[in-house]
C-alpha cells in the first residue's frame, strides 16, 4: 500500500464514521509476527499478493512455511487464513504449506460470490480472469521468536578517544557485514560530515531475516569519547538487526590493538 492510498483509505474511514480501523504500512510477514501478540488474531486476509514465481524473487513470497508458523502463532484457536488470488498455483501452493503446517482447508473454491471484493478483483471480473479463494482454519498452536521484544533502548557505544579509528571510516562503505549466527546483516550505504565539527551521519541499511530497514547512524565526537548512537530520524523497528548495525560501526572503527 502507498502512502498515497493509504490517505485516501483514512478520509474514507473518516466519512464513515469508522474509528476501529488501523492501517499499517509495514512488511506483513514482519507485521503479523513482530505486531501481533500469541493467539490474538481471528482472521487474516491476504488479497491477491504478488506470486513472485521466479527463483531470484523467492525472498519476497508471502506463503512460505515461515509464514504459517506465524499464523499457528497469532491465530486464535480455530483462527482463519483467508486468500484470494487470480493464479491458481498460487492458491494450490497455500493449500499444500498450510496443511502440511497442521491447517485444515474449509473452502477451496474458483470465482465465488463475494458480498465485498476489492479494487483488483472487480478489474479482473471486468476481464473474465478467474479468481481462486482459500479458507484455512488453524488447527495447533505453535511459537514464534520475534525480532521485538518489548520496550528495549538501543545500544548505544562509545569509543575512546585514544582507540578511535577515524580514517577506517571510508572502508565500510558498501561492505556486508554479518552477525555471528547469520540473521543479521547491515551495509553502510553512505557518509556525511558536518564540515565544522566531528559529526558524521552514515546511511545503513539493517535486515533481519529479509525484513530490510534504512536507518541513519550518528557517529559525534564528544569531550573524552565518541558515540555512535541511532538518529531518531527515521526512527525505524528497534529490530536485532538494527541494533548490530550500531555495534558493527563502533567495532569497525575501534584500532585492533586498543
Amino acid at each position: 500500500m502507498s502512502i498515497f492510498s493509504a490517505a485516501k483509505a483514512q478520509r474514507k474511514f473518516a466519512a464513515a464514521g469508522l474509528e476501529n480501523i488501523r492501517l499499517i504500512i509495514l512488511d506483513a510477514r514482519f507485521a503479523l509476527r513482530n505486531l501481533f501478540g500469541s493467539a490474538t488474531v481471528a482472521k487474516v486476509y491476504l488479497n491477491f499478493p504478488v506470486p513472485w514465481s521466479k527463483n531470484r524473487h523467492a525472498e519476497r513470497r508471502v506463503i512460505v512455511p515461515e509464514f504459517f508458523a506465524t499464523l499457528n502463532d497469532i491465530l486464535r484457536e480455530e483462527g482463519i487464513f483467508e486468500l484470494s488470488t487470480d493464479v491458481d498455483a498460487y492458491a494450490q501452493e497455500a493449500v499444500s504449506l498450510g496443511q502440511s503446517a497442521g491447517f485444515s482447508v474449509l473452502t477451496q473454491e474458483k470465482n465465488p460470490d463475494r458480498e465485498s471484493m476489492t479494487r483488483f478483483e472487480r478489474k479482473w471480473k471486468r476481464f473474465d480472469r478467474d479468481i481462486y479463494f482459500v479458507q484455512l482454519q488453524k488447527e495447533k498452536a505453535e511459537s514464534v521468536t520475534r525480532a521485538l521484544k518489548g520496550m528495549v533502548p538501543i545500544p548505544h557505544q562509545f569509543i575512546k578517544q585514544e582507540e578511535i579509528d577515524i580514517s577506517a571510516l571510508p572502508e565500510i562503505l558498501d561492505k556486508t557485514f554479518k552477525s555471528d549466527g547469520g540473521k543479521e546483516i547491515c551495509v553502510f550505504k553512505s557518509i556525511y560530515k558536518e564540515l565544522a565539527h566531528d559529526h558524521y551521519l552514515i546511511k545503513a541499511i539493517a535486515t533481519d531475516e529479509g525484513f530490510a530497514q534504512h536507518c541513519i547512524l550518528v557517529l559525534a565526537r564528544r569531550e573524552r569519547d565518541w558515540l555512535v548512537k541511532l538518529d531518531t530520524a527515521t526512527n525505524p523497528y528497534r529490530t536485532p538487526a538494527v541494533k548490530f548495525a550500531v555495534k558493527q560501526l563502533a567495532q569497525v572503527l575501534t584500532r585492533k590493538e586498543a
